[in-house]
């Protein structure tokens, strides 16, 4: 498997031909990135649900709302799974 430097070893030739296995290959680090600083609170479920177009102050404004506890939540931030996809670039997305 050839290594991508913004990837670690995901191989994006596996991820062009295929994306299901790849996909499912990477499932748990793609999950455990996602709840990497999350707190389980069983006593309560929230779901703050954000949209703007990009760089209009979505995050800043979670984050100034919820202050401290915002770093607790498990965010689901498409720019964020970018590094799981080798040769996203935003502009490519359509193939992705």
């Amino acid at each position: 498997m050839k290594k991508n430097t913004t990837t670690g070893n995901r191989d994006d030739g596996a991820l062009r031909y295929d994306p299901l296995n790849y996909v499912a290959k990477f499932k748990d680090e793609l999950i455990a990135s996602i709840f990497k600083y999350a707190q389980q609170n069983a006593d309560e479920k929230v779901a703050i649900f954000t949209a703007g177009t990009p760089g209009s102050g979505k995050t800043e404004g979670v984050t100034s709302s919820f202050g401290d506890v915002a770093g607790t939540f498990a965010k689901l931030d498409p720019d964020d799974f970018r590094s799981f996809f080798p040769g996203y670039d935003g502009e490519n997305a359509a193939e992705f």
